[in-house]
């Protein structure tokens, strides 16, 4: 019957494990009151030690989780104490790879492992499924490590498990923000900018990975990036403002020495106000292509790639400004003059409606073809929005 040792650190732990006879113990470290110290004799004694919590590289990960060593054996040909290693997810949780148990301190001085991959004395556990998830009651295939140590030496250790590490994935982050000196650096006292829309793309054929929109702060942020090239660029920006810096940022993402990528934190975009109080409705418009897109007072204008067999549906609200309302919406496909207002791909008059509204193209996608969706909406001061959404149907 193997032991079981309830571990309660977030992110270390000490395991001494005893190769032959010795009677000496394994000595914590001066000042570590948090280890676990298990003795074992060679020749398959396993142990489970449970940890309450894995970090991730931000918080903290709710478990408990299992790690467990099998096969405690003396290498006379490597002369290492040997043991496998793996780690039970025991936790509801399903979280991310990489799983990584990192080796910090051994005992006694001048003990090292002879296989670490990098000499960093970090391994990855790996996973029959290879699905990038770790999912409930999943347990990891055996993980080797051999401890270099001499016949009747005890050997220890202090380490840590660790999931998914954000600290350790690419990321691109900034803000958009009232350069009220426009000088094109962003101060403490100068406010963020929110509801700006930022593509992303890789910086080579700007094929666009995702969009961002910035929060209350103008801020906004890409994770989880490989090493590599990016452009991250404003999208349409309000009539009202205009640019204190360029409208588009290329970043280059290093890779670290222990194998992680670099984060780039300045992707910042500054803009002043032409018009400050310019009154006019705002249109939002989303759909199963779109994420979503603003339009402001005025005409905005973006151009939508679609597949041929795609169906777009589209959903928009408008939003008055304070004390007034929103009069009249109108929306058409293939709307060739949006300043005429009998044009014969308006859908029928202006009216109120719901302020949700909803329009479905379901005619087939023609390879190559080009459609125009066209959206606007009056407030009860008559000021007018209008969004256009160029639609272009790739060729198969």
């Amino acid at each position: 019957m193997r032991p079981i040792i309830r571990f309660t650190c977030l992110l270390t732990l000490l395991l001494a494990a005893v190769a032959g006879c010795s009677d000496d113990p394994v000595v914590p470290p001066a000042g570590d009151q948090t280890g676990v110290r298990v003795e074992l004799e060679p020749g398959g004694a396993d142990f489970t030690i449970e940890l309450e919590s894995v970090t991730n590289g931000e918080d903290p990960v709710r478990g408990p989780f299992f790690l467990r060593g099998y096969d405690l054996r003396y290498d006379d040909v490597s002369g290492a104490l040997t043991v496998d290693l793996t780690i039970t997810n025991n936790s509801p949780a399903t979280l991310n790879d990489p799983v990584r148990i990192t080796f910090s301190r051994l005992v006694p001085e001048g003990t090292i492992i002879l296989n670490s991959p990098d000499d960093s004395g970090r391994f990855t556990f790996e996973f029959a499924n290879d699905d990038l998830w770790w999912t409930p009651g999943e347990e990891s295939l055996p993980l080797t490590v051999m401890f270099k140590a001499d016949p009747g030496v005890s050997v220890g250790f202090n380490a840590h498990i660790s999931v998914g590490q954000v600290h350790e994935e690419g990321m691109i982050s900034g803000f958009v923000w009232h350069d009220k000196d426009k000088d094109g650096i962003r101060d403490d006292d100068e406010p963020g900018i929110p509801e700006i829309m930022i593509d992303f793309d890789d910086g080579t054929d700007r094929e666009i990975l995702r969009r961002a929109i910035t929060d209350q702060r103008g801020y906004f942020v890409y994770r989880h990036l490989e090493a590599g090239a990016y452009e991250a660029r404003v999208l349409d920006p309000p009539r009202d403002l205009s640019s204190t810096t360029p409208l588009n940022m290329f970043v280059l993402l290093s890779q670290n020495p222990g194998g992680g990528v670099g984060s780039f934190t300045e992707a910042n975009f500054g803009f002043v106000r032409d018009h400050i109080g310019l009154p006019g409705p705002k249109l939002v418009v989303g759909g199963d292509h779109l994420d979503r897109f603003v339009g402001y007072r005025g005409e905005s204008v973006m151009e939508l790639s679609v597949s041929p067999g795609d169906s777009l549906n589209f959903r928009w609200e408008a939003v008055a400004d304070r004390g007034l309302e929103i009069r009249a919406y109108r929306w058409g496909w293939d709307v060739v003059d949006p300043q005429d207002p009998d044009d014969a791909g308006w859908n029928g008059a202006p009216g109120l409606g719901s302020e949700h509204m909803m329009a479905s193209w379901e005619r087939p996608l023609e390879p190559g073809a080009r459609h125009r969706l066209v959206i606007q909406c009056w407030d009860t001061e008559e000021h007018l929005t209008r969004v256009i959404i160029e639609i272009l149907v790739e060729d198969n």
